[in-house]
């Protein structure tokens, strides 16, 4: 008769799970996985979930009205709208980077929600309107035809250098999403401002005694001791 011997598993059952999970988005090619990416109840944002919220906690925003279930929810809902943006995956090719840009838009849609400073998600092409010649131009109609070859690229560079020049002041739209947002229409920053934005010191807007707002320099400094 033989004696049974059993082998503890070191890692429980959900590492086990994830990693299964992780392994099948290896195998998934490109198109498969935005398709699946365009569905809210998709088990990329349970899978996704509680890195994404923990991202959010440590950026130190803080709100005593929604969950973070809630704001996880808000943060995929308009991710999944920036998805079906033709240029959002189009230079990306491996399914983990995507999956890592996802989650860190879905943080970043949490945190345009408090910021006092944000009325507009600039990525969030369909809802910015900017205004030239008296007329309102939707972002969007403009990114389509740009694509059919329809509208010059001097009105592009017009419409970027608008983006920049209103998300100065804006904490949550750096030079990093503007570079970004240049790229999809094959600009370099410095082609549309005519200056190396990297080069420019952080700004913010203060609030002034009587009310209104100045923008002040913000300068990273080390300290002595």
């Amino acid at each position: 008769m033989s004696e049974r011997m059993s082998i503890p598993i070191q890692r429980n059952y959900n590492e086990l799970f994830k990693d299964f999970q992780i392994q099948k988005i290896k195998s998934m090619s490109k198109d498969n996985l935005i398709v699946e990416l365009q569905n809210p109840e998709s088990w990329l944002y349970v899978l996704m979930k509680d890195d994404a919220i923990s991202l959010f906690l440590n950026t130190g925003y803080t709100n005593g009205i929604f969950s973070t279930d809630d704001l996880y929810t808000l943060g995929v809902d308009t991710t999944i709208r920036q998805i079906s943006k033709r240029y959002f995956f189009s230079e990306i090719k491996n399914t983990e980077l995507i999956l890592k840009k996802i989650k860190s838009r879905i943080v970043n849609n949490i945190r345009n929600f408090f910021s006092p400073l944000r009325k507009t998600n600039y990525l969030n092409i369909n809802q910015y309107l900017f205004s030239m010649e008296e007329d309102y131009v939707v972002f969007e109609k403009i990114i389509d035809e740009f694509d059919l070859q329809k509208i010059d690229k001097k009105t592009i560079k017009i419409g970027l250098a608008k983006v920049w020049q209103d998300s100065i002041t804006d904490t949550t739209f750096d030079v990093i999403d503007f570079e970004e947002l240049c790229i999809k229409f094959q600009f370099q920053p410095n082609e549309i401002l005519d200056y190396d934005p990297y080069t420019m010191p952080l700004m913010a807007k203060e609030t002034c005694n009587n009310g209104n707002y100045q923008l002040v320099l913000i300068f990273e400094c080390e300290e002595i001791i």
